[in-house]
């Protein structure tokens, strides 16, 4: 069975590949951002900026 902290490892790997691909095909005014805070286990993907289409 997987342990916590490789689960936790792969949450953040798989959220900074998304932030890579977020990252390379957004506007100039959108950005994307991570967010962690290990010790509580929350972890969150955001896109900051506005899209004016």
């Amino acid at each position: 069975m997987a342990t916590l902290e490789h689960l936790r490892s792969a949450v953040i790997q798989i959220l900074e590949e998304l932030h890579h691909y977020n990252t390379s095909r957004q506007e100039k005014d959108v950005f994307s951002e991570i967010i962690l805070d290990k010790e509580r286990d929350h972890y969150l993907l955001l896109d900051v900026g506005w899209n004016s289409s």
